[in-house]
């Protein structure tokens, strides 16, 4: 399992807002790696959305539209 580059508290917040008591090591890393897997992907796909229609700058536009496409 790789480090994620995302913070482990947050997801411990929102695993009890919805209330859960424990959330073990194992099971919060691998929720990190999912989030960090979908958002790269995202990200990826966001980005070469702006690139084919001749932009740098990723809008929201972008990003919407590649929700929908995943």
């Amino acid at each position: 399992m790789t480090k994620s580059d995302l913070p482990k508290a947050p997801i411990n917040r929102m695993f009890k807002k919805i209330g859960g008591d424990r959330l073990s090591a194992k099971a919060r890393d691998l929720i990190l790696e999912d989030i960090e897997d979908y958002a790269m992907d995202l990200m990826k796909d966001s980005l070469n959305i702006s690139k084919h229609v001749g932009r740098k700058t990723v809008l929201a536009e972008d990003v919407r539209l590649a929700k929908k496409l995943m």
